[in-house]
């Protein structure tokens, strides 16, 4: 998955409600970046990571 389709993916799970908690991104180095997003809605929380073409999630549901 490109950078440009992880971002495009967090906006879509905003625009349907979800919160962003906290992000943190770092640049590795010129060509390498790592982003992490914290997102919640009601009792659902979402991890997001992307890295290097590597995206990653992690959903909790509370019921």
């Amino acid at each position: 998955m490109t950078q440009l389709k992880s971002e495009q993916y967090i906006k879509a799970l905003k625009e349907s409600g979800f919160s962003e908690v906290e992000k943190v991104s770092e640049e590795i180095n010129d060509d390498y970046i790592s982003v992490g997003t914290l997102l919640t809605k009601d009792s659902t929380t979402i991890s997001i990571s992307y890295t290097d073409d590597l995206f990653g999630m992690y959903i909790k549901n509370e019921q």
